[in-house]
């Protein structure tokens, strides 16, 4: 499986849990404080919090660790 495989497998979970909190905020928040809340949430969860911060850091982690290959197998390793 590759990472941008893992990064929409995360991504579609977080997608289930932010829509379980936004359908209980608005349950139980006005209209008004529902929005206020609905905008916070997404822009902590969303692109540009929570799924920009994981995309960082598996891309780092990705660069770091190279393609996970293992240059040592081939003839001749002891």
């Amino acid at each position: 499986m590759t990472m941008s495989a893992h990064i929409l497998l995360i991504l579609e979970r977080l997608n289930e849990r932010k829509n379980r909190l936004l359908l209980t905020a608005q349950v139980g928040l006005p209209d008004k404080q529902f929005e206020a809340y609905r905008k916070i949430l997404l822009d902590e969860l969303g692109r540009n919090g929570f799924e920009k911060d994981l995309e960082e850091v598996l891309a780092q982690h990705v660069e770091r660790s190279g393609t996970g290959r293992n240059i040592y197998a081939g003839k001749g390793v002891p």
